[in-house]
């Protein structure tokens, strides 16, 4: 969904003609899409009869060429269903993106609802850029499965189809104060959307017991609010309010789908005072998992414990990067015990290293920052992990230092990632990368050409003030001669900053309340 929540996605089924158009089929829209659209079949043909549909369309084209189309009838050919399967599918294959779907209960009848779909998009402005390829109105057959708190069918829930229209959804046994939830188990390639009190019920009942509901859709409702906060579809506020339960969730993708969304949130939030709650309750949340799990790896190495060897990373990733204190301590004596040998066996896990350097860097001092800094010309190993971890410090001087050293040419450094790697490494980077890069920028179109204003662009996805924004505006009314292409992308970092402002403004105080209150009971 990553890509295809964007205007420039594409049809997963496009016209193709030269050999570099047949190479970029072979993407994350073919194979991620291709996935989630055959788990969809699955769930409302069912395993044994998609797989039939499957082998009847092998065995009839074998050893010979077939069409899209020509799946497609095989399919709907398969007895055993009375399904149109081009109808359905070619929403799916011949338009880019996918729909959010919003449900809202009847306030006359709580026993119904009704269900409507737009084309989802991440950015509010953001258009589908759809010239080369074919739409249908951006409209699709929706297989919406549900159930509610009363009934609790999570295994053959109810379901509902959506025509390219919006649906009448029949509760039909429920009470007023109970929640329901759709798209069970994550099955159809869509986002849910709830009305706001069904939301916070939802959100009750993980604290409650968050067992009822399975793990996929527990997963699908926190991705789902980290994404519609962000695209200004819900208050995001409630992903806060759904993360509550996390601090018992003992399950990996809920937790590592956290860590995949707040990037945007940590962005929004880090150059306020509301960021310093955020911070202790996702370290409140995380410090079961923490203790559960810790810092060895002996037990998850085991074969069959892969899963739980991924949630044991995701696990100390979060704690660290919250300033855990027993993941940070422990991240800084390992990475100390590698200073004292660094050409023996690596004392930290491969996939650990990048969070422990820079746990390491940001809680050490000159000592640990000077070693990053001399062992990353070095280690090619290690080079990449070690440039970016040099931007956790905390002290100001030496990243300036940093971003100095990477404009002299001759001792390798990327003058552009050293300056991305402490715009992206904490708020205080973020500040210091965006006056220094004013500061220099002249010296970095020097080097990069026209590459320079993509470093300032960069910086538009943590913009979210009126200063800041006048800022950028003041940069572009400098620079007014630059290149068409470049236009167009500060209009397009203007209308970034503008939406982040407007995420303020709705989110903000919100944010800070509940943080304020929930951190209160910690």
């Amino acid at each position: 969904m990553a890509v295809d929540q964007l205007g420039t996605s594409r049809p997963m089924v496009t016209p193709v003609g030269w050999y570099d158009d047949i190479r970029s089929l072979f993407d994350r829209i073919s194979y991620e899409k291709g996935a989630a659209i055959i788990i969809m079949m699955k769930g409302f043909l069912g395993e044994e009869l998609m797989l039939e549909c499957f082998r009847n369309y092998l065995n009839e084209y074998l050893f010979d060429n077939a069409h899209t189309d020509d799946l497609w009838q095989s399919m709907t050919d398969t007895p055993g269903h009375d399904y149109n399967m081009k109808l359905i599918m070619d929403t799916w294959t011949l338009q880019m993106g996918f729909p959010v779907v919003s449900i809202n209960r009847h306030s006359e009848d709580h026993t119904k609802a009704t269900a409507d779909q737009e084309h989802y998009l991440l950015y509010p402005f953001d258009e589908p850029q759809d010239d080369d390829y074919t739409n249908m109105g951006y409209k699709w057959y929706v297989p919406l499965s549900y159930t509610h708190q009363t009934e609790q069918n999570f295994d053959t829930p109810s379901m509902v189809w959506m025509n390219k229209d919006s649906a009448d959804v029949p509760l039909g046994d429920i009470d007023e104060d109970h929640w329901y939830l759709a798209n069970i188990n994550q099955t159809a390639y869509i986002r849910v959307n709830y009305d706001l009190e069904n939301w916070r019920r939802l959100a009750q009942q993980l604290i409650t017991s968050f067992e009822v509901i399975p793990m996929r859709s527990r997963s699908h409702l926190l991705d789902d609010a980290f994404h519609l906060g962000r695209s200004l579809l819900l208050d995001h506020v409630i992903a806060l309010e759904l993360m509550e339960y996390l601090r018992h969730e003992d399950q990996y993708r809920p937790w590592d789908t956290v860590y995949n969304d707040y990037s945007y949130t940590i962005t929004m939030l880090w150059r306020s005072s509301t960021y310093g709650m955020f911070e202790s309750y996702l370290r409140y949340l995380i410090s079961p998992s923490y203790d559960d799990l810790g810092w060895d790896f002996e037990y998850t190495y085991l074969e069959g414990n892969e899963i739980e060897y991924y949630r044991q990373l995701t696990t100390l990733r979060v704690a660290c990067y919250f300033n855990h204190i027993e993941c940070t301590n422990n991240a800084t004596m390992l990475y100390h015990e590698w200073m004292e040998n660094p050409d023996g066996e690596h004392p930290i896990d491969p996939n650990m290293r990048s969070s422990a350097y820079c746990s390491a860097v940001r809680h050490g001092g000159y000592v640990e920052w000077e070693f990053a800094y001399n062992r990353q010309f070095t280690d090619s190993d290690e080079g990449s992990r070690l440039r970016s971890a040099l931007a956790c410090s905390r002290d100001p001087y030496t990243l300036l230092r940093y971003m100095e050293e990477s404009m002299d040419t001759s001792n390798g450094l990327s003058a552009s990632s050293t300056i991305g790697y402490v715009r992206t490494a904490s708020g205080l980077g973020y500040n210091l990368a965006w006056q220094f890069t004013m500061d220099n920028f002249d010296a970095l179109q020097t080097r990069y050409g026209n590459g320079a204003y993509d470093i300032v662009w960069d910086f538009a996805d943590g913009m979210n003030s009126d200063d800041e924004l006048a800022g950028l505006n003041s940069f572009g009314a400098k620079y007014y001669d630059m290149p068409g292409e470049e236009a167009e992308k500060f209009y397009e970092a203007v209308d970034k900053a503008t939406t982040n402002i407007q995420w303020v403004d709705r989110n903000m105080v919100a944010m800070k309340d509940f943080l304020s209150e929930v951190t209160s009971r910690m």
